[in-house]
């Protein structure tokens, strides 16, 4: 008895489903964007949710949180979550976003504000607004 094949070719593998919307936005929030600073270091920065946003601006307080001086150096220290591989969790208290932006120092925050404009837009690098307008909030 001679075997026969059934198949006309090659079995056809259907098409990767497209992610689904809240797969898309879990993928991008948890993104961390690697950029080296002019010290040699790897500095590993991740957008903030929306909770993340809040308590920042909460840490911040009312007066820093309209200070663009301020928001160029704190919101590139907020943003840092690793460095060199290591993971660093987000500051909760205002002494430890100083001491983050103390670590960081100006190379590692001209770094992240560079990776900011590249990735996400200048406005976020330049004075925080984009994170204030994204989440629906008045800058």
């Amino acid at each position: 008895m001679r075997a026969t094949n059934l198949r006309a070719g090659p079995l056809e593998q259907p098409a990767p489903a497209a992610p689904k919307p809240s797969e898309q936005l879990i993928a991008r929030a948890n993104q961390v964007i690697r950029t080296m600073d002019g010290s040699g270091r790897q500095i590993g920065i991740r957008r903030m949710s929306v909770l993340e946003s809040a308590r920042f601006f909460e840490l911040l307080g009312p007066d820093n949180s309209r200070n663009e001086a301020f928001l160029a150096l704190a919101v590139p220290a907020y943003l840092a979550v690793e460095i060199d591989g290591e993971p660093m969790h987000r500051p909760m208290t205002r002494r430890e976003l100083d001491a983050r932006m103390q670590l960081l120092d100006e190379a590692g925050i001209e770094a992240v504000n560079g990776a900011i404009i590249e990735h996400w837009g200048a406005a976020e690098a330049a004075s925080g607004d984009d994170l204030k307008n994204e989440r629906g909030t008045q800058a």
